[in-house]
Order: C-alpha cells, then sequence, then structure tokens
C-alpha cells in the first residue's frame, strides 16, 4: 500500500515520515526537519552510437535513461524535468553528432555521445 502527499500528490510508500517531492509531514506531531533541496547533472553515456539513415529506431535511448534514472532514484534522486525521448531531445539534452552528404542535405548517420539530465533530491541542511 502506498501514501499519498496531501500537498504535491507524490506516491510514498506506507512508513514515509515526509515527501521527498515537497517535504510536507505525513504524520501529525512529527516536525519537519530543515531540508533543502540538493542538484546535480547526470550524464548518461550511450557510447558513441551510430545510427545510419535506414536504421532509425532511437528507443533504445529510452531504455538507458530509465534504467540510470532508476539507479538513481534509489539513491533519492529525481528528474527536475521530463525524460521522455521527445522532451530531451527538444531541450537540447541529447548530445548527438550528424554525418551529412557533401552538399549537406541529407544525414547519413548520427552519432550519439551522450544525455544530461538535471537531478534533485530532499536532503537535511
Amino acid at each position: 500500500m502506498a501514501i499519498y502527499c496531501m500537498q504535491c500528490g507524490k506516491q510514498h510508500p506506507d512508513d514515509a515520515n515526509f515527501c521527498m517531492g515537497c517535504g510536507s509531514p505525513f504524520k501529525t506531531g512529527v516536525q519537519s526537519p530543515s531540508m533543502q533541496w540538493e542538484y546535480k547533472n547526470l550524464v548518461i553515456s550511450l557510447n558513441d552510437r551510430r545510427l545510419g539513415e535506414k536504421d532509425t529506431d532511437a528507443s533504445w535511448i529510452g531504455k538507458i535513461v530509465d534504467s540510470a534514472l532508476q539507479r538513481e532514484g534509489q539513491a533519492g534522486w529525481q528528474a527536475e524535468g521530463p525524460t521522455d525521448l521527445g522532451s530531451l531531445s527538444r531541450g537540447g539534452l541529447i548530445h548527438q553528432t550528424d554525418r551529412h552528404n557533401w552538399n549537406k542535405t541529407k544525414i547519413l548517420e548520427t552519432i550519439y555521445h551522450s544525455v544530461t539530465i538535471r537531478m534533485r533530491r530532499l536532503s537535511r541542511k
């Protein structure tokens, strides 16, 4: 069973005392500790994987990102913004190089280097 924060709606395990989303206490009589957000950039390597003009399936990026976010989540980190492939791409957070044909009218190959995601977690002051 899970409990939900009344302030921000984030889901937590039953034994949680405070919301990891906004810091609100769940149980009466529990003093809210002095909390602050801690930030870091998570850089996820894509190992310079190459996709040619006929190989356009980049769904593997989402799988790598999801796996890295799950590992970070175990330490209390959460992404500050959306992490779907479209949002990462539109936000310029997927670092890639495109190799064009001689007159730059067609992309022949895309080399994927890394993804950078801004992370945050609540920590005691």
